[in-house]
């Protein structure tokens, strides 16, 4: 997936982003200099030693390598931001730029962080460096030599996935359920969660494996049309439900299809530059669109699409340009990260303890988002809107700074045991598998709400992966064909 060449200057470079940051934001530490230089020192000592892994394909340690990119974006890199642009947290929440002003605060927040990261790669080498390259290769060939009816699959899919876009989207447009920000509705029969469900589980997933099968096989009159099912399911989606998490979710997910297919052609790379660009464009006009229809209950979805679209956004962004840096400033925002520390240390919360229990287990809980929303940023309980912990916040809240360290670490052997499950296994839908486990931790390290995985999220993706499973088995009448160890390894040694 990338060249040595690429891989070399990654492995030189990459560690001194933290020296970077470090050099732009240490006048803001005065009392804690010395120690906030080692902690950038041992910062990058630790991104060093993972980065030692980095020379093995990518696809094996998929897992790992985007838990160890992710957490540098939303805790490194917005922690400079921060100190840099104080004004930028007053987006998030307005005592947060009186917090990133505060020493204390700030310190006890870097070191959180550090200490973290130092479990996230120290856990991430010993389990990279332990698995022999060769052995998951293996695995890998395996899994790669899936046959099947594909044409028979694609043909049986299709007015599958059709008919439940049409009616899914039309039980949403006529009941208005779902809608970010709005009050629930209810709808007899539990209809209204079957229907979110397959809106947002069911159909997504199929899409997903109809992408795989197309451009595995090549059809590209199936595959155009594909993307042509993904762009209408996406575009209604977000419209009826006035949510942006739709783009977002459907381009990661085919990101990660890429990715553990373990190859990234040119244009691969291309249209994931051109979808990331165009989300970049919308968000702006999704946040607007939004509150557009929350102050307009009764406004039906186009005209509040035309009123964004020649009324506030004109008047709102002056040019192009401004468009551009609102949606990138809302993506930084969107990917939840230290701010939900800063404002966690910042109030003195206190740690729950086995408190978190039934926030946690219990059905009917508060769940530790609300909590975080009501009791730390303040909101009442009547406002219908809840706040994501973030990924450390989450552990911090539930068992304070000790549980902050061990919690990632026990998050990435988990995400990682059931990575190298799914390898074993020999599924026969394991590229599906595979990204709707990559989903399910990406969605936890941006928002932190890991209750939802508890709750409902990790059950959402069992029966995914079950469903895609017996579709594959039963229509497709897939089959693997196993690579023998012993001819696989002569043939790699008559190459050499």
């Amino acid at each position: 997936m990338l060249s040595k060449r690429i891989k070399n200057i990654i492995f030189i470079f990459f560690p001194f982003l933290f020296l970077v940051g470090y050099f732009i934001t240490a006048y803001r530490m005065e009392k804690n200099g010395i120690e906030y230089f080692f902690l950038t020192v041992l910062s990058m000592i630790v991104c060093w030693l993972l980065l030692f892994q980095i020379y093995k394909p990518i696809r094996f340690g998929l897992p790992i390598w985007i838990m160890f990119l992710l957490f540098i974006a939303a805790y490194y890199l917005k922690f400079y931001l921060f100190i840099f642009s104080p004004e930028f947290a007053a987006k998030r929440f307005w005592l947060l730029p009186q917090m990133v002003t505060s020493e204390d605060i700030l310190i006890k927040t870097y070191r959180i962080i550090v200490y973290s990261f130092v479990g996230i790669c120290t856990t991430g080498w010993l389990l990279l460096a332990t698995k022999r390259t060769q052995k998951i290769n293996m695995l890998f060939q395996n899994v790669d030599s899936i046959k099947a009816n594909w044409k028979n699959l694609t043909l049986v899919l299709f007015p599958i996935i059709f008919i439940l876009i049409i009616t899914t989207n039309y039980i949403m447009y006529t009941t208005r359920i779902s809608i970010m920000g709005a009050k629930q509705v209810y709808l007899p029969f539990r209809l209204a969660g079957i229907t979110y469900y397959t809106a947002t589980g069911i159909i997504s997933t199929l899409l997903l494996l109809l992408v795989w099968v197309t451009y595995r096989k090549k059809y590209k009159l199936w595959f155009s049309l594909c993307i042509s099912f993904i762009i209408l399911h996406m575009a209604l989606q977000t419209f009826l439900r006035s949510t942006k998490g739709m783009i977002v979710s459907v381009v990661v997910s085919i990101t990660f299809l890429f990715a553990v297919r373990g190859k990234l052609s040119k244009k691969q790379l291309f249209f994931i530059v051109i979808m990331i660009s165009l989300i970049i464009l919308l968000y702006p006009s999704l946040n607007v669109y939004r509150w557009v229809r929350l102050a307009d209950p009764e406004l039906k979805v186009l005209p509040a699409i035309s009123k964004v679209l020649f009324e506030t956004i004109p008047r709102t962004y002056n040019g192009f340009w401004n468009v551009f840096i609102s949606g990138f400033y809302s993506i930084i925002d969107r990917l939840t990260g230290v701010e939900g520390l800063i404002m966690i240390i910042g109030v003195g919360f206190m740690p729950l303890g086995v408190r978190a229990s039934q926030a946690l287990l219990m059905f009917g809980g508060p769940g530790l988002a609300r909590i975080f929303t009501t009791e730390i940023e303040g909101i009442p309980e009547s406002v219908i809107h809840s706040s994501a912990t973030s990924f450390l916040g989450w552990f911090y809240m539930i068992g304070g700074f000790w549980f902050v360290i061990l919690g990632p670490i026990i998050f990435i052997i988990i995400m990682w045991s059931i990575w190298m499950w799914l390898l074993r296994a020999n599924l026969r839908c394991w590229p599906i598998a595979a990204v709707a486990l990559l989903s399910t931790m990406f969605g936890s390290l941006i928002d932190g709400n890991l209750e939802n995985i508890l709750r409902w999220g990790g059950l959402t993706t069992l029966v995914m992966i079950i469903f895609c499973e017996f579709l594959l088995r039963t229509i497709g009448n897939a089959r693997s064909i196993p690579i023998d160890s012993t001819n696989y390894l002569q043939e790699r040694l008559r190459k050499y």
